[in-house]
């Protein structure tokens, strides 16, 4: 099984959990990130892979919250909103950190670069709600710091899903690695 295929297939699964009712901000959205930076074998298609599946998820939540075609059954389901732009940026930063892996992927270094990537999305999405004239909040640094602390309950799940899926992703593909040795390297 080649293993652009196998990391394909995990990151496939992973995005189509977005759809699933699920707690705010407890997505795999980190975890792919870190696990297509780690294995792809060109740096920049471990990029753009999360950003395409962040993407493609985007626009499924949009379709079914704007037609109702899963009223009530999407937990979170918007696509695009005012400060989507810091959802991409944090899973591009959270590939950045992703290469890093590379050379050496441990518990030890894929749970840092987990618990980092969940603090960079939390920095950079309440930054960006802050900007927001939804927030409410005014442009003083005690409007964001207001933010951050509104945006503390949602920390706690970014961090748990990042660990888990990346905890999952990685062990799945190291355990497939494993049991076959022979994986054919990821192509880009």
């Amino acid at each position: 099984m080649p293993r652009a295929l196998l990391l394909t297939g995990l990151i496939v699964v992973a995005v189509f959990s977005r759809l699933l009712p699920h707690m705010p901000n407890f997505t795999p959205l980190g975890a792919i990130a870190l696990l297509a930076a780690a294995y792809f074998r060109r740096w920049w298609v471990g990029i753009l892979v999360p950003l395409i599946a962040l993407l493609l998820s985007d626009f499924a939540l949009e379709i079914t919250t704007r037609w109702h075609l899963l009223d009530g059954w999407i937990a979170n389901g918007w696509g695009f909103y005012s400060f989507t732009w810091a959802v991409y940026a944090s899973t591009a930063v959270a590939g950045a950190v992703g290469l890093l892996l590379r050379r050496k992927r441990t518990i030890l270094n894929v749970s840092a670069s987990a618990v980092a990537s969940a603090v960079v999305f939390f920095l950079l999405t309440n930054f960006a709600w802050w900007l927001t004239e939804l927030s409410g909040l005014p442009p003083t640094l005690s409007g964001l710091m207001t933010a951050y602390v509104d945006g503390l309950p949602f920390f706690k799940w970014t961090l748990l899903s990042n660990i888990g899926y990346a905890g999952l992703l990685f062990g799945v593909f190291a355990l497939v690695e494993r049991w076959k040795p022979g994986l054919e390297p990821a192509a880009s």
